[in-house]
Formats: C-alpha cells, structure tokens, sequence
C-alpha cells in the first residue's frame, strides 16, 4: 500500500512538474519572439547587431552567425540584442548609430520586439478561435461583445475577423488593467515571475489551445509594459531617442546612466515584491 501511494506521489509529482516546464519554455519563447523582433529590424535597416541573448546563469548554447554571435542561457526570463558596433565602448557605439540613421527605423528598431509580440497574439489567438473546441474558448470568446458575434455557423474568414475582434478587445483590456495600477497605486493583483509560471502551468494541464492563449496574453501584457516611459524598457528608449532627434543631441551619459540604474533598481524591487506575494499567496 506505501509502495502504491509513493508511486502516485512520484507520479503525480512528475507530471506537475512537466506542465511547470512546459510554462517555462512557453515565457522563453515570448522572450524570444520580443528580442528577434528587435533583430529582424536591426537586419532589415543595417544596423549592426553583433550580440543576440535569451536568457541569464550558464551559458548552453553559443554561435557566430553572419555577424551576430547568438546565446542563449539556462533561465529565459530576459534577453537582449546589442545593437552598434562590438567595441570597447559599446554604449558610445549605439548612440553614433541611432544618429546616423533615420528616426522611423530608429523607432522601428526599438519597438521590433512589441510589434513581434502583438504579431505572435493575433496569430495564435485566431488559430484558437478556429481550431480549439468552445469549452477551450471560453475566456476569449468573453471578450466578443455581441455587437462583434459574426454567425453561429463557422466560417473560415468569419472566424480570422473575430479573432482579430478578440485580440483588439484584450489589448484595450490589459491596456485599461496597467492604467489602473497607476491610477489606484494598487499592486495588489500583480503576480510575479511565480504566479506567471504557476498561471501556465494550469493551462497546460487543461490543454494546448488553453496553453496557446496563456500565451498570447502574456504575450501581450510582455508588449504593453515594454510601452512604459522607464528608461530600461523600450518605451523610455523610444522617449529619449525622439527627444535625441528633436534637441539635435543624445541625452547625456551621466543621465542617461542614473535613469538607467535607478529604472533597473526600481523592476528589480518590483520583482522581489511580487515574488515574496506570489509564495505567500502559495503558502497561506
């Protein structure tokens, strides 16, 4: 009987811990998307690119590739691509270039990774909304309103146009959910990296079309914070390229480093509080 019951513990242990897996590669591959995002425009507009990097901690993989040397490493949470010359001074490198070139690929270049994101959404959500079974699609199609509702009978075409729907419906959503943090300085119902994995997990175990639009939304929520004017994130690199363009000078090194530090300092801090509220809400 002890013997029966280790064996379900071992099991049941075993496949919590595949779905948790399956989370964890699922959030690298958003990361993933977001920096070749960055990479397919620094490509299309020549803009030197010599490192690509997913992930922190050891290094697995390694390779130099028309070039850009390619890392990737162990935890995925993370990532970027170094763009400028691959030069003792790297940030000075970065700055001649985005001088040199036009303001729209500049833009294009920074925000690559958000555009890659919301991409990757709508294709998803579309395939969920034309393959998956209703019981799957619950939570999207709760983001029709019945304006939207293009026919009970399936059409192929209707079902890509509500799709779109759905994908548009839950941008404005988690738009209005972020603006809503600011407004009522409330981080009571933001998860951490924790509960993100522990969110993609469940979806995985009830299914791949649950797992897909686990996907897609975080895919989303990962392109809207990029929008945020921090100086660490995208939106706060677009910021201080613009005002670049306009002033005919790039902020100073100075400044741009203690907005830089302090931006860091400040997800750093978020990071650890929403970790502690993720394992306090998992233990009590």
């Amino acid at each position: 009987m002890e013997i029966l019951f280790s064996l379900g513990l071992l099991i049941f242990i075993f496949y919590k811990l595949i779905n948790i897996i399956f989370s964890f590669i699922g959030l690298g591959f958003l990361v993933l998307i977001h920096e070749l995002g960055h990479l397919f425009f620094c490509k299309l507009f020549n803009y030197p690119a010599p490192k690509f990097s997913i992930g922190f901690g050891p290094i697995i993989f390694k390779k130099l590739y028309k070039g850009t040397e390619y890392i990737f490493s162990i935890l995925p949470f993370g990532g970027f691509v170094q763009v400028g010359e691959d030069t003792n001074n790297v940030d000075e490198s970065q700055i001649e270039i985005f001088k040199k070139k036009s303001l729209y690929k500049g833009i294009l270049v920074i925000f690559g990774g958000i555009i890659f994101n919301l991409i990757f959404s709508y294709i998803a959500i579309i395939i969920v909304n034309i393959f998956s079974p209703i019981e799957q699609k619950k939570l999207l199609i709760s983001f029709l309103k019945n304006s939207d509702l293009l026919g009970s009978n399936f059409c192929f075409f209707e079902k890509i146009k509500e799709g779109i729907i759905i994908t548009n419906n839950l941008i404005i959503a988690s738009f209005n959910g972020i603006l809503s943090l600011f407004k009522n300085k409330n981080l009571s119902n933001v998860c951490g990296i924790l509960g993100i994995l522990k969110t993609g997990a469940n979806a995985s175990n009830i299914g791949f079309f649950n797992f897909l639009t686990f996907l897609s939304i975080s895919s989303i929520g990962l392109a809207l914070s990029n929008l945020l004017p921090i100086p660490i994130l995208d939106g706060g690199q677009a910021i201080m390229l613009l005002f670049s363009k306009i002033l005919g000078n790039y902020f100073p090194k100075n400044l741009q480093k203690i907005l830089m530090y302090s931006a860091f300092g400040l997800i750093i801090l978020l990071t650890l509080y929403t970790t502690y509220k993720d394992i306090y809400l998992w233990l009590f």
